[in-house]
């Protein structure tokens, strides 16, 4: 990636990477997050019940939410977001993921 695009992917993600800083501090302050690492110059932040991606900072969890069933497989999910900003459905193919209605 070129330094101009990636300044302009760093201005373009900045209010989302500001937010994701924001609720990183909320986590922990709920004391909601299991491990953070650092992939690809992004915090992956696996979390209780959270799954999104938010700028520098994405947020997975092996733990079902009242809206989602999740498992590890929402990590790639999330991941994937990142592959130049692909959608939902895009984002599971780029990362790698397989849903069950897909294995039928």
């Amino acid at each position: 990636m070129s330094l101009l695009r990636q300044g302009l992917s760093l201005v373009w993600e900045a209010p989302q990477t500001a937010l994701g800083a924001a609720m990183l501090g909320a986590e922990a302050a709920r004391k909601r997050i299991v491990q953070i690492e650092v992939e690809d110059g992004r915090l992956v932040v696996e979390s209780k019940g959270t799954g999104i991606s938010l700028g520098h900072v994405v947020f997975w969890s092996r733990e079902n939410s009242r809206w989602h069933d999740l498992d590890v497989r929402n990590r790639a999910h999330e991941l994937g977001q990142y592959y130049e900003g692909y959608p939902e459905n895009w984002a599971d193919r780029l990362g790698g993921v397989i849903r069950e209605k897909e294995q039928a």
